[in-house]
């Protein structure tokens, strides 16, 4: 009947406004004021920013009980994404890649955890190298190499940061070797290529956990850590193989091709970027200067 028409036209414009309340029960709700965006409303959630009309000030409680859900949580967390991360890694990317998001941490985000867990292990200490007292010799008379050179020392001297540098170098490789192939459609841009290269040390960074773990257990497979370590570096490149096959459904003959391709153009990449700071350093620094400058940390 048109009378229950437009009850239902009524409740479906409650629910697109936000509320989970049936709209006889919504007009008797209590009215919110929204604290993130301020909006006047009533229901569960405010229409504008979908906050939980529920929030309150923060307490100890409700802190612990976010971090512990957030972090343990099956749903959506840290053990959501690990435990994903390492039986299914291939699809796994490629449902963040999609949209699937709010189960998953961000890469990065995760890359700093893994390496914080690294740490804690006996030997795995983030000591840094000092600054080279030759290098700080160029402050104030060659500026730009100093700078140049000062910002090499903040990437190298912290894991975290040197392996999101490779990563943001690499990228440009990863993305290119796509479209090299002709898989116009089906290519990562720039930000996907990063996305998927920190997932992929992250799931190395677990093997890394695992190796830790095992030496704690068994202090004999210490001798065999250079084997241990190709078998890791193998078994991150074949999922890498395996990431790409999956998101970009590439051909098994391209992806043979893939293999040997994307190793070249990234090594190509790495040493014009180094090609182009020793250029710089050269333009500007005397030749007696720039032989006692050594990129390589100790």
């Amino acid at each position: 009947s048109m009378l229950q028409q437009t009850m239902l036209e009524n409740i479906n414009n409650k629910m697109r406004d936000g509320s989970h309340m049936t709209a006889i029960n919504l007009e008797e709700a209590e009215e919110h004021v929204c604290l993130n965006c301020g909006t006047t409303f009533r229901g569960d959630y405010c229409p504008r920013c979908r906050q939980r009309a529920s929030t309150q000030r923060l307490n100890l409680k409700d802190s612990a009980n976010s971090v512990i859900s957030r972090t343990f949580g099956w749903d959506r967390g840290l053990l959501h994404t690990l435990v994903n991360l390492f039986y299914r890694p291939a699809y796994m990317i490629r449902d963040y890649l999609n949209g699937y998001r709010v189960e998953y941490i961000e890469p990065l985000m995760l890359l700093i955890i893994l390496i914080a867990i690294d740490y804690l292990f006996p030997g795995n200490d983030n000591t840094h190298s000092e600054f080279p007292e030759s290098w700080s010799e160029l402050q104030g008379v060659y500026p730009i190499s100093y700078s140049l050179l000062s910002f090499w020392y903040w990437v190298w001297t912290d894991l975290q940061r040197s392996i999101m540098f490779f990563c943001i170098m690499v990228s440009p490789a990863l993305t290119g070797t796509l479209k090299i192939l002709k898989l116009k459609d089906q290519a990562f841009n720039l930000s996907e290529s990063l996305h998927v290269l920190l997932y992929l040390v992250c799931y190395f960074a677990m093997l890394i956990i695992i190796e830790d773990v095992l030496q704690l257990i068994f202090p004999s497979i210490e001798d065999y850590e250079f084997t241990i370590g190709l078998i890791m570096i193998g078994a991150m490149y074949l999922v890498f193989l395996m990431t790409i096959r999956i998101c970009t459904d590439i051909k098994w003959y391209k992806l043979v091709i893939f293999a040997f391709l994307f190793p070249i153009i990234a090594l190509v990449i790495i040493l014009l970027v180094m090609l182009a700071i020793v250029l710089v350093l050269n333009l500007e620094l005397p030749d007696a200067v720039n032989d006692n400058i050594d990129l390589v940390f100790q």
